[in-house]
């Protein structure tokens, strides 16, 4: 279709990217010519900006939710830069990084991303409670850890929901996965939490390897042992020859969970 109408804008999810890389009919021809290419709709892969940048094509990154739509978006300038970051709020949208006390974090630091703009929801229809735990004042509480840069830049984190506690220890399923796709045999990867009877939680990989491989879990162990503190690191990988995807297209980790929870399950 790019072929034959020749847009000269597209956005379109990380998922989305993924199978396009893969598509038999893929050009990158078709991508060069035009003006903007935006994703948007869950957290950058940077394997799949590095993916684009080596045909010369700059993927800009944008943000926004359905309570929030396109609040911020990066530029093509800054992109070249900054290619992780989702770039500053748009006019008329005031975005701010809290942590749990609502109080703003210092540079750099992680918090909550919170929004505040004309075009933000103002709240749930019919359900009072949802809609209070939702704001911190005049502020939605987006659910996204995120940090700001020195320059007033945002770069998104990860879920808050989708922290990994293990015996005490946070974890960004983000750090764990964007080590992990480092590898050469990691075609596509997902990091969960998985139910753990001394850690409260443990972690878990679910990946798509680029080729057989009969000792991945030993070669990938090894690898990020290398690269991340103990704790951080996978207990389990587990190959799946697709990923689990809700109805966003989205990996869906809670399916992704359950699989994790089946097989220890099934292991006691």
């Amino acid at each position: 279709m790019i072929a034959q109408y020749h847009p000269t804008f597209i956005i379109m999810i990380p998922t989305m990217y993924y199978s396009t890389l893969r598509a038999s009919n893929f050009n990158p021809e078709n991508f060069k010519a035009m003006d903007y290419i935006i994703q948007g709709g869950s957290q950058p892969l940077p394997s799949i900006q590095a993916a684009f940048k080596q045909y010369g094509i700059n993927i800009i990154n944008g943000y926004g939710l359905t309570e929030a739509p396109l609040v911020l978006v990066n530029t093509p300038e800054n992109s070249k830069r900054k290619p992780m970051s989702i770039g500053k709020a748009v006019m008329f949208v005031d975005a701010r990084i809290l942590d749990d006390n609502g109080e703003e974090v210092p540079t750099g630091e992680i918090g909550e991303l919170a929004i505040k703009a004309k075009n933000v929801t103002p709240g749930y229809w019919n359900k009072p409670a949802e809609t209070a735990k939702a704001f911190h004042g005049r502020y939605l509480l987006t659910g996204d850890l995120a940090k700001m840069d020195d320059d007033g830049d945002i770069f998104i984190i990860d879920r808050k929901k989708e922290l990994i506690i293990t015996g005490g220890e946070n974890v960004l399923p983000s750090e764990v996965e964007n080590a992990l796709a480092e590898h050469p045999l990691v075609d596509r990867c997902v990091v969960v939490g998985y139910d753990h009877p001394k850690y409260g939680e443990s972690i878990a990989a679910a990946i798509i390897l680029r080729e057989d491989e009969p000792h991945y879990a030993e070669i990938l162990d090894q690898h990020m042992r290398s690269r991340l503190a103990g704790y951080k690191v996978p207990r389990m990988y587990v190959p799946v020859t697709h990923m689990p995807l809700n109805s966003t297209q989205k990996p869906d980790k809670l399916a992704i969970r359950q699989m994790m929870n089946d097989k220890v399950s099934q292991t006691l």
